[in-house]
């Protein structure tokens, strides 16, 4: 049925049928995506060692992590999510964090653990939202010294 009323232009008047005109909240506005940063740190190497124990460093990633500036230490409500797949250490945020944080806390947790002398953080190959744990070269830095001091004693 079509009926006549006045639609509140001020220029013209319009028929419109009954029940058209509706306030539509969502129309005109657009949708909001929710984005999820992803980040991991791979233990696989100190693990397979067993001198890295990975549930004792997601505990502590969990206790230590803060998610927004002025909040308090291990208060990650839903907005960040944890968890362990084979020897990696998988972070969710819903909130933008920085992926740096992520490092200084593993940082601080090996130095913690006396780790720290020999493991290093270095971000993983070819993938960009991750770190691996990685030994330090001691091998190859005391290799040339001793080749100094082979080369010192033939000559003399």
């Amino acid at each position: 049925t079509i009926t006549t009323f006045f639609h509140p232009t001020p220029l013209y008047f319009t028929m419109v049928r009954r029940g058209a005109i509706r306030n539509n909240p969502t129309k005109g506005r657009k949708q909001i995506r929710k984005v999820t940063y992803k980040y991991f740190i791979d233990c696989a190497i100190p693990a397979e060692d067993g001198i890295f124990d990975l549930d004792h460093f997601e505990k502590y990633i969990a206790d230590n992590y803060k998610v927004v500036k002025g909040a308090h230490k291990g208060d990650l409500g839903k907005k960040v999510r944890l968890f362990k797949k084979s020897e990696n250490l998988h972070v969710h945020t819903d909130v933008k964090v920085s992926r740096r944080y992520l490092k200084y806390l593993t940082k601080k947790y090996l130095h913690r653990q006396e780790l720290g002398e020999w493991l290093r953080v270095v971000s993983a190959p070819g993938r960009q939202k991750g770190y691996t744990l990685k030994y330090f070269n001691i091998g190859q830095e005391e290799q040339p010294a001793a080749a100094e001091e082979t080369a010192e004693e033939t000559t003399a």
